[in-house]
């Protein structure tokens, strides 16, 4: 399989501007993919849906390398409100993201508690899964 690029960063994280920066060094980038053909597709990945099956996407392309987009959790936070408030009724009518936003944050509905909670477990699976690979793993502070 073709070794790719993996942005396992959480939804609001700059997930968007990763791949506009990847897709404007001529990778070819899905953002938030919502099928494995999709993936495939493409050269790189990003947003919750990758960032949900990281480690699957690490099993069937070995040696592939993974970015992790952070940013300042109390502004990560503000910044899902206000996009949940916006996009709330989209994505409750999406069956694909309400399963997708259950999985990672315990909720398809901005709970701040949760989202909270789900943003530090993100991130410390990320960095325990590839503590034994740190030239796999790449944070970028957005």
């Amino acid at each position: 399989m073709e070794n790719k690029v993996f942005g396992v960063g959480l939804s609001r994280s700059g997930t968007s501007s990763l791949s506009l920066a990847l897709n404007e060094m001529g990778v070819t980038t899905a953002h938030c993919p919502h099928d494995f053909s999709m993936v495939k597709r493409n050269v790189a990945s990003t947003d919750s849906s990758v960032a949900a099956l990281f480690k699957d996407l690490d099993r069937i392309f070995p040696d592939s390398q993974f970015i992790l987009t952070v940013r300042d959790k109390s502004k990560w936070l503000e910044s899902c409100e206000e996009f949940w408030r916006l996009m709330g009724r989209c994505f409750n009518e999406s069956l694909f993201l309400t399963i997708l936003h259950r999985q990672l944050y315990g909720s398809s509905g901005f709970d701040r508690g949760l989202y909270s909670e789900a943003y530090d477990r993100h991130h410390d699976n990320v960095y325990r899964y590839f503590s034994n690979r740190p030239t796999d793993l790449l944070v970028l502070n957005v």
